[in-house]
């Protein structure tokens, strides 16, 4: 059975009325009259068990309220297999094996990890993190174990499969590197909206910002959470300058070895 609720001002939805109910789909786009109704809502539907789930934005609809992480949470109360985001009149991406991130969840501190950290970055600057950042952490000591895409992701297997599996699930820390080409890249922005997901599921700073070059305040907002996480949280700045470059080297192994509390 599918549900459409897609572009209904829904004010509210009972508690538990979904309960144990399967769905082949349900579509929950523009679905809601306000971002309270909204989060009520999501949460109103805990016990729900959905094969596909559909959420964003509605084509031509302009009413929807962003992303935020009241929605992503109230994400967590429907048991769902199969998951489509809708932004920007355009289909975003499609992740399978996303119920992982909500049934059966256990945090990188609570599970054997394969890497220090997951590093996040454009192809485009895949120099420099071969170069500078593995140079620096690898062969520095102790040793740091980075998680790269082009070097450590299984082949066969999908690309966003090896993203939560090896990346996110897979390192205790996750290290974004914000560039001009980060900003532009589709890949990117998903990889960083993943490791929100993760941070908003363990409230513990995972995230390391290492801004590679001036990016306007503009820009940083087209990456969802990008400008607020820079707003709120300390992050470290590449610099050329031998004593700056000296500083930048210790703060970054001192946050990545760092333990979570």
């Amino acid at each position: 059975m599918t549900l459409i609720l897609s572009r209904n001002p829904l004010l509210h939805i009972e508690p538990g009325a979904f309960k144990d109910i399967y769905l082949r789909e349900l579509d929950i786009r523009s679905a809601f009259a306000s971002s309270a109704a909204q989060k009520a809502g999501l949460q109103a539907l805990h016990g729900l068990n959905v094969k596909r789930l559909k959420f964003g934005k509605y084509k031509d609809d302009y009413r929807i309220f962003s992303s935020d992480a009241d929605y992503l949470d109230g994400l967590c109360f429907i048991n769902f297999h199969e998951v489509y985001y809708y932004m920007k009149e355009r289909f975003q991406f499609y992740l399978q094996y996303c119920c992982i991130l909500l049934r059966g969840y256990r945090s990188p501190g609570q599970q054997e990890c394969s890497y220090d950290a997951f590093v996040i970055f454009s192809s485009y600057d895949e120099v420099w993190v071969m170069n500078e950042l593995m140079e620096n952490l690898e062969n520095g000591v102790p040793p740091i174990q980075l998680c790269l895409h082009m070097r450590d992701f299984q082949a066969g297997k999908s690309i966003a499969s090896n993203i939560i599996d090896e990346g996110i699930m897979g390192s205790r820390k996750i290290v974004v590197v914000v560039s001009q080409h980060f900003i532009e890249s589709a890949w990117c922005r998903f990889e960083f909206e993943l490791a929100q997901s993760r941070f908003m599921m363990e409230r513990n700073a995972n995230i390391i910002i290492i801004i590679l070059e001036d990016v306007e305040e503009k820009k940083t907002k087209k990456v969802f959470g990008l400008h607020k996480h820079l707003k709120k949280n300390t992050y470290l700045k590449w610099s050329r300058d031998p004593l700056s470059n000296m500083r930048f080297w210790i703060r970054l192994r001192k946050a990545i070895i760092a333990t979570n509390h």
